[in-house]
């Protein structure tokens, strides 16, 4: 039993989730966690919701995140995404679970 316990917990060690580019991204990945980074091209902020529009060298794809504590997404910044993929009125998009500023630009 032990050994079999020492086994999950090093294959989930390896079982990272990879970074996905936004172009590979489809409807079959619908329910998927998946790991995207980008430039934020747009923000809108809501009361408890914040829509994201990120753009790779592949495309753009809208991320909503529900008020994360303490984080100043400004646009411009590089932010790494892991959420799930959702389907909205037939549009991809990605509920955020975490987010992490990779490079942030100060407000001018």
């Amino acid at each position: 039993a032990m050994i079999g316990i020492i086994s999950l917990i090093i294959v989930s060690d390896k079982m990272e989730i990879g970074t996905s580019v936004i172009s590979s991204i489809s409807k079959e990945d619908t329910n998927k966690i998946i790991n995207i980074n980008g430039i934020v091209r747009e923000v809108i902020n809501r009361e408890k919701i914040v829509f994201i529009t990120l753009e790779d060298k592949t495309g753009t794809i809208k991320v909503i995140a529900f008020k994360p504590n303490n984080l100043l997404i400004k646009k411009g910044s590089f932010i790494e995404v892991e959420g799930k993929v959702s389907l909205y009125e037939e549009t991809i998009q990605v509920y955020a679970e975490t987010i992490k500023i990779i490079n942030w630009l100060p407000p001018k």
